[in-house]
């Protein structure tokens, strides 16, 4: 099991307000906003269609944290290019 850091996990126990332990497109929305205010809906569903690797349409802790990683190096790519 990958090691999902105390940031990523806060994030995730914050914006999961449903009580399944899993992010719903609204709650994810609410979340990578705050990371990166640039991302359309879209982008997010097509970044949580490739993320939930079951299928439920809801990343998991582990699903998120990756989803979290990628997201955050986009940001700091985009950062470092302006």
């Amino acid at each position: 099991m990958s090691n999902i850091s105390p940031e990523v996990q806060a994030l995730f126990d914050k914006h999961e307000l449903s009580g399944d332990r899993q992010l719903d497109f609204d709650e994810l929305y609410n979340l990578i906003t705050k990371v990166d205010s640039t991302i359309t809906e879209d982008t997010l569903q097509d970044l949580m269609d490739s993320f939930d690797t079951n299928y439920n349409d809801k990343l998991s802790l582990s699903e998120f944290s990756h989803l979290h990683e990628m997201v955050v190096e986009r940001k700091k790519e985009r950062e470092a290019k302006a």
